[in-house]
C-alpha cells in the first residue's frame, strides 16, 4: 500500500490556512462588540420610509458654504409609507434637535423623533453643493414602537435663501441580514484553502 507523506512545509501552509478559516468566524463573533459603526440583527425591522420638510437656518446662511444646521423650525411629516404609516400621519409635527454639524461629520441623537419612532444620525456626507443648492446623505438608525432597531438611509436638501430657508429630509429603514459577513468571510477562506492544496497537490 501507497502512502503519501505530506511534508512539514505544506502541513505548515494547510495550518496557515485552517487559521484563516478560524480568523473568520472569530472576526464576526467580535464584531458586534464595538459601538461604531453597529451590527445589527433585526429580525422585527422597520420597513418602509418618511419624509419630513420645514425650515433651517444655517451656520454661513448659504448653501454653497455651510458646515451645519443651527436651527430646525415648523417641521412636518410629509408622507409616510410602510410601518411608519400605522402611527405616523401627514402633517404631524416632528421634533428635530437643536442643530446638527454635517461637515464633518457629526453623529447625532434624536436628530428627529416623531409618532413614537427615533433617528440617529450615524454619518453624513455631502453630496453635491454649489447654485444655491445643498444635498447631504447619510445612514443612521430608527427604533420605537416595539421594533428592531433598524439600520437606515437617509437625505437631506435644502437651498436658498438659506438665511431661513426650507429643507427636506428623508429616512427608509434597512434591515440587515444576520451573518452576512460571517458567510463572507468563510467563503473567502475556504476559497484560499482550496488553492493552497491544489498547489500543494501540483507540487
Amino acid at each position: 500500500m501507497k502512502v503519501n507523506i505530506i511534508p512539514t512545509k505544506r502541513v505548515a501552509i494547510l495550518s496557515a490556512a485552517f487559521c484563516a478559516v478560524m480568523f473568520a468566524f472569530s472576526h464576526n463573533a467580535s464584531a458586534t462588540r464595538h459601538a461604531l459603526p453597529p451590527v445589527i440583527s433585526a429580525t422585527n425591522a422597520i420597513e418602509g420610509s418618511i419624509t419630513f420638510s420645514g425650515g433651517a437656518t444655517l451656520d454661513t446662511g448659504n448653501a454653497n458654504t455651510a458646515h451645519a444646521v443651527t436651527s430646525f423650525k415648523n417641521t412636518l411629516v410629509q408622507s409616510v409609507s410602510g410601518d411608519f404609516d400605522t402611527f405616523i400621519n401627514e402633517l404631524d409635527p416632528a421634533t428635530f434637535a437643536a442643530s446638527w454639524v454635517f461637515d464633518p461629520s457629526t453623529p447625532t441623537s434624536a436628530l428627529w423623533t416623531v409618532g413614537g419612532f427615533t433617528f440617529d444620525l450615524l454619518t453624513s456626507t455631502v453630496d453635491a453643493r454649489g447654485g444655491g443648492s445643498l444635498t447631504v446623505s447619510g445612514t443612521g438608525t430608527i427604533s420605537g414602537n416595539g421594533f428592531d432597531t433598524t439600520v437606515g438611509n437617509w437625505m437631506f436638501t435644502t437651498q436658498n435663501p438659506s438665511a431661513n430657508g426650507t429643507f427636506s429630509f428623508s429616512a427608509a429603514g434597512l434591515a440587515v441580514p444576520d451573518g452576512g459577513s460571517a458567510v463572507a468571510l468563510l467563503g473567502l477562506a475556504l476559497m484560499g484553502v482550496e488553492v493552497l492544496r491544489r498547489k500543494l497537490m501540483a507540487a
